[in-house]
């Protein structure tokens, strides 16, 4: 089926927003951004919001940086304020936007709701064996930011759980240099260790999946 160019406002008053769910590690910012382009709606990452505070330093960015060391989840106000202000802007209520790690609660997602018109939840899972895999070998340029992975992931089928097989080839930068930018410097996220990554999809679990049966019931 071919998608529309754009998503233009009809006779409506909220944005139209297309969501992706899913646990850290799992690929929503990959297909989102494919989406976003396919689209040309913006892409709106609740953990870019967040990362720009913690860039420019402010209060709430030194904060919210201290909680994510922890592997701790935030709190539902920080990013709902943060994520109004992006959905007020003009080009989302425009051409709607993409959203990326939002919502994680339901709060948010009845917050949401309210903000925009939600036409479409996806929901990406894996097994967690390649999700803490994934998470320790993602790095970004240390430029532009550009995102690769050096992760080589190859887990035969887990027979007990009846899951299969999961086979991933690294995405390392070619050459040892970004594609973007060509340089060779890589950057790794404070937070991608074993302890914190475990702590983080324990947390995930916890609080995410009443999101995914909100969704499925809705």
């Amino acid at each position: 089926e071919r998608l529309p160019a754009a998503m233009p406002m009809i006779a409506r008053t909220l944005p139209r927003t297309i969501v992706f769910l899913g646990p850290p590690g799992v690929g929503k910012g990959t297909y989102a951004v494919r989406l976003s382009r396919l689209l040309k709606a913006p892409h709106v990452a609740a953990g870019d919001l967040i990362r720009d505070e913690i860039k420019s330093r402010t209060p709430l960015g030194i904060s919210v940086e201290e909680k994510i060391a922890a592997g701790q989840l935030l709190d539902d106000e920080v990013v709902l304020d943060l994520l109004a202000k992006r959905i007020a802007q003009a080009d989302v209520a425009k051409t709607g936007a993409v959203l990326d790690g939002f919502p994680r609660s339901i709060a948010q997602a009845e917050r949401l709701e309210e903000l925009s018109e939600v036409e479409l939840v996806v929901n990406l899972a894996m097994r967690e064996d390649a999700l803490v895999a994934k998470l320790l070998g993602r790095c970004t340029c240390a430029n532009c930011g550009r995102s690769y992975n050096t992760a080589s992931v190859n887990l035969g089928p887990d027979t007990h759980r009846m899951l299969p097989p999961v086979i991933l080839k690294p995405l390392a930068p070619p050459g040892g240099r970004c594609e973007s930018c060509g340089c060779p410097r890589m950057a790794r996220r404070a937070d991608d260790t074993p302890e914190t990554i475990a702590a983080r999809l324990r947390a995930h679990w916890r609080q995410c999946s009443p999101v995914e049966n909100h969704y499925r019931e809705g």
